[in-house]
């Protein structure tokens, strides 16, 4: 007969917490010496709260290759770790169409997208500092300005948001 494969130890046991948010279920466990050696990680773009971030360096992405820009925020090779929620967040803080091509915008734009960018991610990583693992999730549901607020509203809008849905995904604003 087949053997069960065999399990990892449970987070109790283990003394950690463990979570994964999304509907996809895709985890990697790496024993390596170095981050880089991981191709997951060694692919990621500019870290946006490094002072390396600069409205420039901004800017220089969005010269490089003329899409829209909620593409380019979720593109982990070009800027790690915005994803789908968080753009959909900044771009309404920017007061920005995700639809907008990014050789399109003007220096005065980048700014307000490159200031968007800081002042959500730093309300985010504030609002998780010092939550157990098991409450990032919700965390992060609670202090989204309009991502999956469709209908409900939220700070700094009227009424209830609407969804645009494109190219697979659904998208707020």
């Amino acid at each position: 007969p087949a053997r069960p494969a065999p399990r990892a130890p449970s987070a109790a046991a283990s003394g950690s917490d463990r979570t994964a948010a999304g509907t996809r279920k895709r985890r990697a466990v790496h024993g390596v010496r170095h981050p880089e050696e991981v191709r997951a990680i060694e692919t990621l773009g500019v870290e946006p709260l490094d002072p390396a971030f600069t409205p420039e360096a901004l800017g220089a992405l969005m010269a490089a290759r003329n899409q829209q820009v909620k593409g380019l925020l979720r593109d982990q090779s070009s800027i790690a770790g915005i994803g789908n929620a968080y753009s959909d967040d900044i771009l309404h803080a920017a007061r920005t169409s995700p639809f907008k091509l990014t050789r399109s915008f003007t220096p005065d734009e980048v700014a307000r997208v490159h200031a968007a960018v800081g002042e959500v991610l730093a309300e985010a990583v504030a609002a998780a500092s010092g939550k157990p693992a098991a409450e990032l999730k919700d965390a992060k549901r609670a202090g989204m300005r309009v991502h999956g607020r469709t209908g409900l509203g939220g700070p700094g809008w009227g009424g209830g948001g609407r969804g645009v849905r494109g190219a697979g995904r659904r998208r707020r604003g």
